[in-house]
C-alpha cells in the first residue's frame, strides 16, 4: 500500500536502519505476511533479508544511502524460487550493492545451488514393478465450490517423472462434502521400476470438482516429492504417511486450511 509517512514515522525508521535493526523493521513486511497466511506465492521460497538494508525507495543518484521521504523504507526487491524439493535447495545471499545509485531501488542478488540428478540409464532397470498404493486419501476443509456450498471432489493423479501404465488415473467422485474420503483409489503401477530413479520423481494429485451440466472445474492441487516415500537398503516396501497444502495458482486454498491427507505404500514387485 502506498502512504506516505509522518515525518516522525520516517525519521524512526531511518534511525532504525542506521542501528541495523533489520530483524524489527522485516516484522511488518507486506510481502511475508500475505505469503505466511498463504494468500500470494504460497508454494515460493525466499533468503533472509534481514541482513541489509531496505532497498526501497531511495534517493537517485545521492552518493551515500538517503531514502525518499514519501514512502517508508522497505524490502521491495526480492527473489523468490519454486521447487518440488525446497529442501535439496542451498541459498547463499541475498545480497544488496549499495554502491549503485542509477535507480531509487538498490539492486539485489542471491545464488542457489541446485542440485541435478543423473537419469539412470535403461541397462540398469530391474523386471520388477514399483507399485504405489493410497489408504484413504482424505480431502481436509476443501473450499465449497457449487452453488450448496459443498463440491463434489475427485482426484487426478499426473507424473512426468513415473510413467504410469495407465495414462489417465482417477478416483471415484466423493459428492457434496468439503472434507471427502477416497476410499477407492486406484493403485499406481510404475513403468519405471528402479527405485532410485522414481526417487527423483514427482507426482502431482489434481483436485477436482465434478459438474454434469458444465466442465469440471479445478480446486487446486498437492504435490508429492517421491524420495521420502521410496523404499531404499533394499527393502520391498515403505509406508508412509503425508500431509499436503492444496494450491492453485501460488495460493493455499482456503486461507492455507485446505490439505490432502493419507497414507502410501511403495512396494516392489
Amino acid at each position: 500500500e502506498k502512504k506516505k509517512p509522518t515525518e516522525e514515522q520516517y525519521h524512526t525508521m531511518v534511525k532504525m536502519v542506521k542501528e541495523k535493526k533489520f530483524q524489527e523493521l522485516f516484522q511488518y513486511d507486506q510481502l511475508t505476511k500475505e505469503r505466511k497466511a498463504g494468500r500470494v506465492f504460497a508454494t515460493f521460497t525466499e533468503g533472509d533479508y534481514t541482513t541489509f538494508e531496505p532497498t526501497f525507495k531511495v534517493v537517485k543518484g545521492a552518493a551515500e544511502l538517503t531514502y525518499n521521504e514519501e514512502r517508508s523504507p522497505a524490502w521491495c526487491d526480492r527473489v523468490l524460487w519454486r521447487s518440488n524439493t525446497p529442501d535439496a535447495i542451498e541459498c547463499k545471499g541475498p545480497w544488496n550493492s549499495l554502491k549503485v545509485n542509477s535507480s531509487d531501488h538498490k539492486p539485489v542478488g542471491i545464488s542457489l545451488n541446485v542440485p541435478v540428478y543423473n537419469k539412470p540409464c535403461v541397462a540398469t532397470e530391474s523386471k520388477k514393478k514399483l507399485v504405489i498404493t493410497f489408504d484413504e486419501v482424505k480431502g481436509v476443509n476443501l473450499p465449497p465450490m457449487d452453488t450448496n456450498g459443498l463440491c463434489d471432489a475427485y482426484l487426478e493423479f499426473i507424473s512426468q517423472e513415473l510413467p504410469f501404465s495407465k495414462k489417465r488415473i482417477y478416483s471415484g467422485v466423493i459428492k457434496k462434502n468439503l472434507n471427502p474420503t477416497f476410499k477407492k483409489v486406484p493403485k499406481l503401477e510404475a513403468i519405471v521400476s528402479n527405485p532410485a530413479r522414481m526417487a527423483h520423481g514427482i507426482l502431482t494429485i489434481l483436485l477436482w470438482d465434478n459438474d454434469l451440466l458444465k466442465k469440471d472445474h479445478k480446486i487446486g492441487y498437492a504435490t508429492m516429492a517421491m524420495h521420502p516415500f521410496v523404499p531404499t537398503g533394499g527393502a520391498a516396501s515403505k509406508s508412509t504417511s503425508f500431509s499436503l497444502p492444496i494450491v492453485l495458482g501460488g495460493v493455499h486454498m482456503n486461507n492455507g486450511k485446505a490439505m490432502l491427507e493419507g497414507k502410501v505404500t511403495v512396494t516392489v514387485a
